[in-house]
């Protein structure tokens, strides 16, 4: 059965979900976090946050931390931002959560 997925999301909210399954055998198929985290019903403002905290993230840190080179050096500057980083890029890996991706998206933009 193909349908689009408003239809669906509006079976699952009337309480009859419609019996349906990703098609796997499409050649686009990809099995990513959306599908992952169930999200196909969440708004696209919700998930449009993520990338709105990121570039926010991006601005903000360069008003806050532009002085932290210059005060701790380069080196301590890049390992305490590369760490960071690395901790963000295991959240997103380990936790199919929405709050901690988002979380993780904003200190990836801090980075």
């Amino acid at each position: 059965m193909t349908c689009p997925v408003a239809q669906i999301c509006d079976a699952e909210a009337a309480g009859t979900p419609l019996d349906w399954v990703y098609n796997t055998d499409d050649p686009n198929y990809l099995q990513n976090w959306m599908q992952q985290m169930d999200l196909k019903c969440t708004p696209r403002v919700t998930i449009q946050w993520i990338v709105t905290i990121q570039f926010f993230s991006y601005g903000l840190a360069g008003f806050l931390f532009w002085p932290f080179p210059d005060r701790k050096g380069r080196k301590t500057t890049m390992a305490l931002f590369g760490s960071l980083h690395i901790m963000a890029q295991w959240v997103l890996l380990l936790w199919p959560n929405y709050f901690a991706r988002l979380i993780a998206f904003a200190a990836i933009g801090m980075c």
